[in-house]
């Protein structure tokens, strides 16, 4: 890993209005895939409402986890993971409602900043406007750890036990995702190969986090490209994935938004996908042995 290499910052102090944005943001996503947003007006807002959802609003598992990908799921170590999609296209719909307040108005404020940032993105790579307020797909996504690992010091301060963190791969399938807390997220500098097994920790909590996805790198015609991150479970991670409809049709060959987000949510998490969809699971095992297998040969 570059030992010099710093996550590209864009201090909304210094500049705000879009018309100044739009160069800073095409600078950054040419050579990064991830940035920090930095004096964004409502983070203050933000770190309320997560700290309520980590310390009061506990995920219900009786909801269970269906075969939308959408629900409460335990996962192993005690951690539970809650998850909601949205989309606007009405030949594919998602029943399933956010009944948590606290959730909802997370929701509604990432919702807002990561829309305004990916048109920005799109129009800096010179894509069409895919996504709006109207037309979009959403993907809401919450990890939450039942047992704490913080303590609250006797000057009122939060200590927060740093254990032997496990993470998980995301692949973003969407145009942007958007953390409202750059922490346990780990990602790959791009000045080191994608096999390279190495890997930077943001720790900035200050910071708004935007990971740049696989259908802005495909709209960019290769200007853009898109790597893998992890994130911690541990660290109660929220985060939200926008894309178009699902519906939309990304490629030559037909593929859907849906199709994209399918195989994603299928590698991430091949418990639900044994229940619900055990072909294209066995599918994609078979596809990634005989990749793993050409790598060796």
């Amino acid at each position: 890993m570059s030992a010099g290499y710093r996550l590209p910052v864009v201090d909304l102090d210094l500049v705000s209005d879009e018309q100044a944005l739009l160069p800073e943001v095409e600078r950054i996503i040419r050579r990064n895939d991830t940035f920090l947003l930095k004096n964004y007006a409502n983070k203050g807002l933000l770190d309320g409402l997560m700290d309520i959802l980590q310390h009061e609003d506990v995920p219900d598992v009786e909801e269970g986890f269906d075969a939308n990908f959408t629900g409460v799921l335990e996962l192993q170590d005690d951690i539970l993971l809650e998850q909601y999609i949205f989309n606007t296209d009405q030949t594919l719909k998602f029943d399933r409602e956010c009944t948590n307040e606290s959730l909802r108005k997370l929701y509604v404020r990432l919702f807002k900043v990561g829309l305004f940032f990916l048109q920005l993105c799109m129009k800096s790579v010179g894509a069409p406007e895919l996504v709006t307020e109207k037309d979009y797909s959403s993907t809401f996504s919450r990890y939450y750890r039942q047992d704490s690992t913080t303590q609250v010091l006797p000057n009122g301060e939060t200590f927060e036990y740093v254990l032997n963190r496990a993470f998980r791969d995301f692949v973003c399938p969407g145009i942007l995702t958007i953390f409202p807390v750059a922490r346990g997220i780990k990602i790959k500098p791009p000045t080191v190969s994608a096999d390279d097994n190495t890997w930077m920790t943001i720790d900035e909590p200050d910071c708004l986090l935007i990971h740049t996805g696989t259908l802005l790198a495909q709209y960019s015609g290769g200007v853009c490209s898109s790597s893998r991150i992890q994130i911690s479970p541990e660290s109660n991670a929220v985060y939200l994935t926008l894309a178009p409809p699902l519906a939309a049709v990304i490629d030559s060959t037909g593929k859907t938004v849906a199709e994209g987000l399918l195989k994603q949510q299928i590698l991430e998490l091949p418990e639900v996908a044994k229940k619900f969809y055990p072909r294209e699971a066995a599918l994609m095992q078979i596809t990634k042995m005989i990749g793993f297998y050409k790598e060796l040969f």
